[in-house]
């Protein structure tokens, strides 16, 4: 699927973008397919398209783990997902409490050109912890 048409379907109306949800659930059913960045954006194109909490979970949680470039999108999914994501509240937790950021792979090159996906996706995890009752502060440890 390519990465544009999984950005296009995530702008859409989900009423309009819910006749795709059965394509999209096929892609789904071959995760080793659909690994690395494809992951983030057809499980944000799911979600968009009318997937439950449950249908959708385990696709966000693969794509989170399937590709760290993933994780801003899937952070904004499951702010909008509100309580629906408490599943994913001890990845967010662990997230916005690491000190090493998520897009620092050690090396060196565009790192700082970065920091605009590092801030959304904190953006997107202090939301989602919101959103799902957890009290977030910047001294929340990963233990709690």
């Amino acid at each position: 699927m390519p990465e544009e048409l999984g950005d296009w379907i995530g702008r859409m109306d989900p009423r309009a973008a819910a006749p795709l949800l059965p394509s999209l659930r096929r892609l789904a059913t071959s995760p080793e397919e659909n690994g690395r960045w494809v992951a983030g954006v057809l499980a944000v194109a799911m979600w968009q398209a009318g997937a439950d909490a449950e249908e959708s979970m385990p696709v966000l949680l693969h794509a989170w783990s399937a590709h760290r470039d993933n994780r801003p999108d899937v952070a904004g999914a499951w702010a909008r997902k509100g309580p629906a994501a408490t599943a994913a509240v001890p990845l967010l937790r662990e997230e916005v409490a690491a000190v090493r950021r998520h897009n620092n792979s050690g090396g060196t090159g565009r790192i700082r050109y970065r920091c605009a996906d590092d801030e959304r996706l904190l953006r997107h995890a202090r939301a989602a912890l919101t959103s799902c009752g957890e009290e977030w502060s910047p001294s929340t440890s990963v233990d709690g």
